[in-house]
């Protein structure tokens, strides 16, 4: 009859869960980048490049970030010049420097007290409280407008720097206008590692707090999610958390490489028209060949709920609504014993049979099965009454 026989295997291959899905951005790793201050963009950060119109292709030249540019935390990326930082900041200039002056009068005063009306010295008394209460004002409200500490101390550093209080002064000094004009600037600096997916702005754009300057993502990583179907969701929910990985692959796009992710979050609800649950995780994305907003297919490896063992597709037919396999005679190797099995799947060409539980079943781990010529076997088995058969010869 041209038979063949295989042996069980106990090797099965994991079950897969195959589910469609989408990449989003990571909002963890994400930053939408505006200005605390209004007013125009002087400055973009400028980077080397090569000139595309030039006759050396060596040839450099700068030009601004742009869309794709890859940035690091704490970089410049852009300077907005600000009247209304610079003149509150003038205005805390002014302050510390009228306090040093009253200061600077009320202390000549003191050492003079003996040959001054009293009121004379109450009156710079009161000018130094007031001065006081005026200064520590305006440095609450740079505080609230979140001006780092730094930058406040560097501005009351210029200021005793550039301020002299001669003995002879009648009026605070006056600062250098390149100080003045340092002022006003407000850098914009990326927060993260990243990339530019979004730029908006150009040199002399008017901007305001609302409006959006950069989007900075990392996109070394992205989060996925998929929709796997309510009965699923249990065996996922019941996955020890090194178990919970999938693969994920670009949909349509058969050449692409599988990227190894992880999973670690179910959703609670269930979508009433679909029902489906939604399953949250990530992917590796070093290599950027993902981008967001992409439809994937990912795939999850199940482990087994029960015993299984695993035969040739071919070696399982069907009789009378029933499956069986051919089981070789451990006693005699020219005898084949029909045996009903439980299909659990079938899978890359094998089917997974659940391992039956009847100890005196001849389907065992190490039986040897008919792959091949199955069906003209069970029909001579058929023929002879259903006895325990030697196949004919051809």
């Amino acid at each position: 009859l041209g038979i063949e026989l295989t042996s069980v295997k106990t090797e099965v291959p994991r079950r897969q869960l195959m589910m469609d899905g989408v990449l989003f951005l990571d909002a963890d790793d994400y930053s939408i980048l505006r200005t605390r201050f209004a007013g125009e963009i002087v400055e973009i950060t400028t980077v080397n490049t090569e000139h595309p119109h030039s006759a050396d292709p060596k040839a450099e030249r700068t030009r601004p970030l742009r869309f794709g540019d890859e940035v690091k935390q704490g970089q410049l990326l852009a300077v907005v010049w600000s009247r209304e930082l610079g003149e509150k900041k003038s205005e805390f200039a002014e302050s510390l420097s009228r306090l040093a002056f009253d200061r600077e009068t009320l202390t000549r005063l003191t050492q003079a007290r003996d040959s001054l009306p009293i009121a004379t010295l109450r009156e710079a008394e009161r000018r130094v409280r007031e001065a006081e209460i005026a200064t520590e004002k305006i440095e609450k409200t740079l505080r609230a407008w979140q001006i780092p500490v730094e930058e406040i101390d560097q501005l009351k550093q210029q200021v005793k720097s550039e301020t002299h209080i001669s003995t002879h002064a009648e009026a605070p000094a006056d600062l250098s206008k390149d100080i003045v004009d340092r002022w006003a600037r407000v850098e914009i600096r990326s927060p993260i590692d990243g990339t530019i997916v979004e730029k908006s702005v150009t040199v002399g754009t008017l901007v305001d707090t609302d409006d959006i300057l950069f989007r900075i993502a990392d996109m070394s990583h992205l989060d996925a999610r998929a929709f796997a179907y309510e009965e699923d969701l249990s065996t996922l929910q019941r996955l020890p958390d090194d178990q919970r990985q999938w693969t994920i692959r670009v949909r349509g796009d058969q050449s692409s490489v599988p990227i190894t992710g992880n999973f670690d979050r179910i959703g609670s609800l269930i979508d009433p028209v679909l029902h489906t649950g939604l399953v949250m995780g990530w992917v590796d994305n070093s290599a950027r060949s993902l981008r967001p907003g992409q439809f994937v297919s990912l795939t999850i490896a199940l482990p087994e709920t029960s015993s299984t063992i695993c035969v040739p597709a071919t070696a399982v037919v069907d009789v009378d609504g029933s499956s069986c396999v051919l089981v070789q005679s451990p006693e005699d190797h020219t005898r084949f014993i029909p045996t009903p099995v439980k299909i659990s799947r079938v899978q890359d060409g094998m089917a997974c049979l659940f391992l039956p539980d009847d100890p005196s079943s001849p389907l065992k781990t190490t039986s040897v099965v008919v792959s091949r010529r199955t069906v003209e076997l069970l029909s001579e088995f058929r023929q002879r009454g259903g006895q325990m058969m030697k196949p004919s010869k051809p």
